[in-house]
């Protein structure tokens, strides 16, 4: 892949830089380009995409078979399940809760019924106070959980096959 980038300068003085990504005549560099981002000097195993990456892709099947990821997405997966299944009974039980309620909306009938319509009211909002409280828990336990998968995620960048993750000039 080539890119180019043109700029004008106010004077309008015209400018430009020229890139290539990969190999360029069987070179990584080349004098009349800018710098490249991969470091200087043989990846360990050969150059990625060309060759040598059985390593690496060995490395990768080891560790998406690893007993700790294997155990990571398994948590992840009884997790989400234990949130259906929470999820599932609170809504049964709001619903229910929500059946009660307009059945004794429809039993007032006085004009005392006032404070009785609040109560029913503030019982409402009560179920969906409670809806927040563990849709807020469960996303605080999702989130710890996926922090401990997203290490696993970052295993295999873009650089990990020359072993490094900096920018070398």
């Amino acid at each position: 892949m080539f890119g180019v980038l043109v700029v004008q300068e106010p004077g309008g003085r015209i400018g430009y830089l020229r890139s290539f990504s990969g190999m360029l005549g069987g070179r990584w560099r080349s004098p009349a380009s800018s710098s490249t981002l991969r470091p200087r000097g043989p990846c360990p195993g050969g150059a990625p995409g060309r060759g040598g990456g059985e390593g690496l892709l060995a490395r990768f099947e080891a560790l998406q078979s690893s007993a700790e990821l294997t155990g990571l997405r398994s948590a992840h997966a009884a997790l989400e399940a234990r949130h259906a299944e929470e999820r599932a009974a609170l809504r049964a039980r709001h619903e229910e809760n929500r059946r009660q309620r307009h059945a004794r909306r429809a039993a007032l009938t006085d004009a005392g019924s006032h404070e009785a319509l609040h109560a029913l009211d503030q019982q409402s909002r009560g179920d969906k106070a409670e809806r927040r409280r563990v849709e807020a828990a469960q996303e605080e336990e999702r989130r710890a959980l996926e922090s401990k998968r997203s290490g696993w995620s970052g295993a295999f960048g873009p650089w990990s096959a020359c072993g490094t993750s900096s920018a070398a000039s």
